[in-house]
């Protein structure tokens, strides 16, 4: 059924991801524009994952059309925090417009 776009996951995983680009320590401005973006594959689909059930229904993200990029634009800049303490609360943000975007 291809890869899942998992909403309960996805905050989560974006804030990992900011925690991750922080400790790299290779941004060296105070303040930065925050955005995300997922190449979806013709076989992605929205679902919770739950590695103990299988996957009964999946809703496609574009079988037979062509690839789409889900994106969210940067917002506005926020100091460097929000990679680091600030993660959570920016992850929640643009995985909740990245899921928006894929229900569409």
């Amino acid at each position: 059924m291809g890869a899942i776009l998992d909403p309960d996951a996805l905050p989560q995983q974006v804030a990992d991801l900011l925690r991750f680009a922080g400790a790299l320590n290779i941004v060296q401005v105070d303040r930065i524009a925050v955005a995300a973006g997922v190449s979806s594959a013709e076989l992605m689909s929205v679902d919770t994952f739950d590695p103990r059930q299988s996957r009964r229904s999946a809703q496609s993200m574009g079988f037979g059309y062509p690839k789409r990029v889900l994106r969210t634009e940067p917002d506005e800049s926020v100091t460097l925090a929000a990679l680091g303490a600030g993660a959570a609360e920016v992850a929640t943000h643009l995985a909740q417009v990245l899921i928006l975007q894929a229900g569409r």
